[in-house]
């Protein structure tokens, strides 16, 4: 059956959402070609492949199947991003197949001719962000760091000083009227001032006056954050290569583990939600290299104003080459969230994830198995697998 629905992925696209995302693409490159002074283009096919959500029982599924086009264009005072996704749903059957399309960034940013230091970006998905919080493997941004994103932003940016702004609003499922949305941050990297400091500092402030106010169990208005970033240049001033380290603290924020997308851990959406998306968040993000072998560190601590609840969150992989093109990428990710008065609602899960990845020239292939360790309910434990891959081509 896996084979099966595998087979008939590309046939079931839809059509015209493949052909839009193509013909975006041509025009990027096209225009590129003569004016661009950077180009980055790719396309990207995977799968989540089996799934078993218990792993003694006959019940292996499809795991869906997504198409990914991206391109950009970097001009000397320009930039265009384009970056759309056609998926095919997870399904049991082959005639329960449902496909949906995503446009994930469409978004051009420019500088001002009277102010060349201030670009305006204005569309869906650019990233203006604080220094030294992005999870790289679950490759969210974390609470409050990610200041701008959709709607229309300014950035001011002058030798290691980078300030801005954004609004958009929006209209979701739950909220039946557009709300305003602001962001505002500011950073300042020392070592681009020309200091001999290799630090970066940042400090954001959002507002979305669709979360509900101030009342006990939901999430304020306000979400603020500060966050460091400590990035040498050279391995003299460390004694360890490609070290880099991250850390912030965010007031009022979603943990990782309320993700409402990704769902780390069961039962997010009844009790826990609420309680954590007001919080305050600790951050940790490093990277090294040992050798020939890098290593990557994530930590989040979250601590909810209103309720005894906490959430953890821990992710560590290794980056071990083999070949001049293969290599290994063993993952470790933890999720917790547990209440202080009653350990029965409390819930947790442990990923494990070892993965081969090869790359050579223009093609890149993964491939692993996720085990998670998941508890359903109270002291109750299941394990779930997934196969996932993906193939990469890059222009």
């Amino acid at each position: 059956m896996t084979l099966r629905l595998f087979f008939c992925t590309l046939y079931l696209m839809s059509q015209k959402s493949r052909k839009t995302a193509l013909f975006f693409l041509f025009v990027l490159g096209f225009f590129s070609l003569a004016t661009a002074q950077k180009v980055s283009m790719y396309t990207r096919v995977g799968s989540t492949g089996i799934i078993k959500k218990t792993l003694n029982e006959g019940d292996a599924t499809f795991g869906g199947m997504y198409a990914l086009f991206y391109g950009s264009v970097t001009l000397a005072n320009a930039t265009v991003v384009v970056k759309t996704r056609i998926k095919l749903s997870e399904t049991a059957a082959w005639n329960e197949l449902k496909t949906s399309a995503v446009l994930e960034k469409a978004y051009m940013g420019f500088d001002m001719p009277f102010l060349p230091e201030l670009r305006v970006y204005g569309g869906k998905g650019y990233a203006l962000t604080l220094p030294g919080g992005f999870f790289t493997l679950p490759e969210l941004y974390g609470a409050g760091v990610r200041w701008g994103k959709d709607g229309i932003a300014l950035n001011y940016r002058k030798g290691g000083l980078s300030c801005g702004a954004n609004f958009t609003s929006t209209t979701t499922a739950t909220n039946l009227s557009e709300a305003l949305q602001f962001g505002m941050g500011a950073s300042f990297d020392f070592a681009a001032q020309g200091l001999s400091v290799p630090l970066a500092i940042g400090v954001s402030a959002l507002y979305d006056n669709a979360l509900g106010g101030s009342s006990a169990g939901e999430a304020k208005d306000w979400t603020c954050a500060f966050f460091a970033q400590f990035k040498p240049k050279s391995e003299k001033d460390t004694f360890v290569s490609g070290l880099s380290v991250g850390a912030g603290y965010c007031i009022n924020g979603s943990t990782m583990t309320s993700n409402a997308t990704y769902k780390y851990v069961e039962n997010y959406d009844t009790f826990k939600t609420k309680a954590l998306s007001h919080t305050h968040i600790f951050t940790l993000i490093s990277k090294a290299k040992i050798g020939s072998v890098s290593v990557e560190e994530e930590a989040e601590w979250g601590t909810a104003f209103d309720e005894p609840y906490y959430s953890v969150y821990g992710g560590l992989r290794l980056k071990i080459p083999v070949t001049e093109i293969l290599r290994l990428w063993p993952t470790a990710q933890y999720y917790c969230i547990f209440n202080g008065d009653d350990s029965s609602k409390s819930r947790d899960s442990l990923v494990l994830c070892p993965r081969v990845v090869a790359e050579k020239g223009h093609h890149l292939f993964s491939m692993g198995a996720v085990f998670e360790h998941r508890e359903t309910g109270a002291d109750t434990y299941c394990w779930n697998l997934k196969i996932p891959f993906y193939y990469k081509y890059t222009l």
